[in-house]
Order: C-alpha cells, then structure tokens, then sequence
C-alpha cells in the first residue's frame, strides 16, 4: 500500500468516525433542546422580539412570534426546526461546494461544522449568520441586474444586522471588498454602478448597525420581551420555577455596554487551572490556523496565500467581538467558517483581502510550523470551547472528550 492510499484509508476512517459522533452529537442537542426555557442562552437568542419596543437583534424574534401565531406552532419548536435546519442545509453546502479545499472529515470536525453539534449552539443565529452571509456573497458578486441585485444585497444585509449584530462585523468588510473588486474590474465608463452599488450597501450596513447601538436595550425592554413569551415558559417548563424575571440571552439585551465589555475584560486577569485564560484562548487560535492551512487540500501557493489572506482578514473583523463579548468559541467558529464560504463563493482572480494581509500570509506560511502537516487523528482530540475556558472544557469539546465524557455519564446512571 502507498503512503497515498493510507493517507486516503486514513481519511476515510477519520470521516467516518468523526461523522458518527457529530450525528449522536445532533441527537442528543435536539432531544435536549426541546425542553429548553427561559434560562436557556440558546432558544432565548431566538426569541427576542419587539414587544417592548424596537430592539437589537429582534427581527427574527418577532418573525418567529408573527409565524407561531398563524401557524399555531411554538416559537421554540420554529426555532429548533429552523435551526437544524439551516444547520443541515449549511453543511451540505460545504461538502458539495468545498471538497477542493477541505475533506468532509475535515468539515465536520470541531474545527468546523462540529463545533455547534458539541458545544450546544447549533440552535442559536450563527449558522443564520453564516447562510446569510452566503446569499449576500452570491448577490455581490453576480453581474446582471446592477440595480435590483444591489437593493436585494442591501436589504439582506440590513436585516442580517437587524437579526444580530455580529453579522456587520462578519460580512461588512469582505462584502465591500468585494464590491470595491467589481469597480477595479470594470472599464472606466461603466464605473458609475458598482460605485452605486457598493455605497447602497455599506449605507445599509452601517445604519442598521447605528441603529442596534442606538436601540441597543434596556432592563424594561427586556421585561417586556420575557412577559411576551409567559405563556410559552409556562408550556416548556410545567414546575413554572423562577419565570418572573428575565434570564439568558433576552436578560442580556438589559446590560448596559460596560457591564458586557467587562465580562469579555474580566477575562484578563483570570486563571483555571493554573493556566492563564487569555494565552489558552490565543493558542486555541493558533492552533486553529494551523489546521486550517495544514488540513487544507490546495496544493498551489498562490491558493493557499490567498486563502490564508482571506483569514487573517476575517480575523481582523471579527476582532471587536472578542471584545464585546466572551462567547470566544463561537466568534473563532464564524471566523473559521465564514474564511472557506469566501473562498468558495468568491471567484479567484486577483486579491481579495488588501496587500498588507496578503504579504502577512506569505510569511506565515513560510514558518517552520505551518511546513509540519497535522496527524489525522488530531482532530480526534482536538475541539474549541463555546467560552469559559478550563482543561476540563477543552477536553469535552474535542470528540473523543464529548464521547468519553457521555459514556461516563450512561455509565453512571446504568450503575444507579
């Protein structure tokens, strides 16, 4: 057998061992998503809609609200169903659309689409960011319609704010790069569209975004909210404990920006386990460039120059969310994800990210690390924690660590 074939067999088994835990992984999120109420930081993200007003990340809410009613479903039920939905549709995608660059092993490691099956968070907005961002990619780079397509980008991408925040910090600079690229590709007559185009849309990026920080919340406002779901708490949660007062995700549209800021600053002089959390968190990123240029199918320079740009980019916007919040798994995941959806969607002619971050990319890649391709089975062992780092959550985010932490838990209970 030659290396090659045993690094396909290798492969093969990677993906099937990886695909069977990510399947159990999305199983047992569903069963338990079902029964989660107003505590939950999850379904709570979902449901923050407008009864108490215009507010940040309310739109789907109250779409979610509007369709309960007619429907005569629960908002909950919609939420999980859209979520895994969207989850599934977001997945296939890849695999049909990323195979060049990623194996399907690869795309359903912790390192990408498993990390919402093993860290509880496939019913939350960021897989709906991420599917946004892709019709907003398709939009900015079609051709025809000039005028419509423009209006349709910046509608979506006004409402992808309007649904959450991250989504301007996500989206907003790699689709204006995009467009900037259409106006440098265009004849000095025909400038005068994508120009029209590319202010439309940054207009309809930036309002929204003022407007979430205008209308950001506030403690009234998210009694309002949390009053307008009572009858579902009620519904979820028979024993009826602790529903007075708002909790969670629509608890936090109450902070103030300080008190948020502080919880990701808090964060600097904090340790577990003796480790310094931020340097845990910085390796974590490391790490995660590492894979993602060593688990990498291109083979071609220029394509791996142009990917790795494409990341550092993405690195860079996603940056203030490290701030603003500490949920750091989730921002590394839509880092990660977000970096190969530009990839695929965008065509390769010519640079994307600006020539800083392209020559930034060259001499990474010319590192010693990045020439040490990573073992098959580090993804086995390897997994990014939703927050709160700590040993014990590293390990659990990894497969075998989501495996063996569960079997414990069977065992126990088989034992009792």
């Amino acid at each position: 057998m030659t290396h090659q074939q045993s690094r396909a067999r290798e492969e093969v088994w990677l993906g099937i061992i990886l695909f069977s835990l990510a399947l159990a992984a999305m199983g047992d999120q569903f069963l338990r998503s079902l029964y989660w109420s107003h505590s939950s930081w999850q379904i709570t993200e979902w449901l923050i809609n407008y009864a108490g007003g215009f507010v940040r990340r309310g739109l789907s809410g109250e779409a979610l609200l509007y369709i309960s009613q007619i429907l005569n479903i629960a908002a909950n039920h919609l939420a999980i169903l859209l979520s895994f939905a969207i989850y599934g549709a977001l997945l296939f995608f890849l695999i049909k659309n990323a195979r060049e660059i990623y194996s399907p092993a690869t795309l359903i490691s912790p390192l990408l689409m498993g990390a919402p099956a093993y860290q509880d968070f496939i019913v939350r907005k960021d897989v709906l960011i991420l599917c946004i961002l892709v019709i907003s990619l398709k939009l900015a780079v079609r051709k025809d319609h000039e005028a419509r397509t423009s209006i349709a980008l910046a509608i979506i991408c006004a409402a992808g704010v309007l649904i959450h925040e991250a989504y301007f910090f996500v989206a907003f600079p790699v689709i204006t790069a995009a467009l900037l690229r259409k106006t440098d590709l265009m004849p000095s007559g025909q400038i005068s569209r994508p120009l029209f185009s590319t202010s439309l849309v940054g207009l309809a990026f930036i309002s929204s975004f003022v407007t979430t920080v205008i209308f950001k919340g506030s403690p009234k406002i998210a009694l309002a909210i949390h009053n307008s779901w009572g009858p579902l708490w009620i519904q979820i949660d028979k024993t009826n404990c602790c529903i007075t007062q708002p909790s969670a995700a629509i608890d936090a549209i109450g902070w103030s920006t300080s008190k948020g800021v502080s919880l990701s600053f808090s964060l600097l002089s904090t340790f577990s386990d003796g480790i310094y959390v931020p340097l845990a968190w910085i390796c974590i990123i490391i790490v995660c460039f590492w894979l993602m240029i060593g688990r990498s199918l291109l083979a071609h320079h220029e394509q791996l120059k142009h990917f790795a740009a494409i990341m550092l980019l993405q690195l860079v916007s996603l940056s203030p969310l490290f701030i603003l919040g500490w949920d750091y798994g989730r921002w590394i995941f839509l880092w990660l994800v977000s970096s190969v959806l530009i990839y695929v969607v965008i065509p390769l002619s010519g640079s994307l990210a600006p020539t800083l971050f392209n020559r930034a990319a060259d001499k990474l890649l010319t590192h010693r690390l990045f020439r040490i391709k990573p073992p098959f089975w580090f993804l086995l062992i390897f997994g990014v924690p939703v927050c709160c780092w700590s040993i014990v959550s590293q390990i659990r985010s990894a497969p075998i660590g989501y495996a063996l932490a569960h079997f414990y838990r069977l065992g126990r209970m088989l034992l009792l």
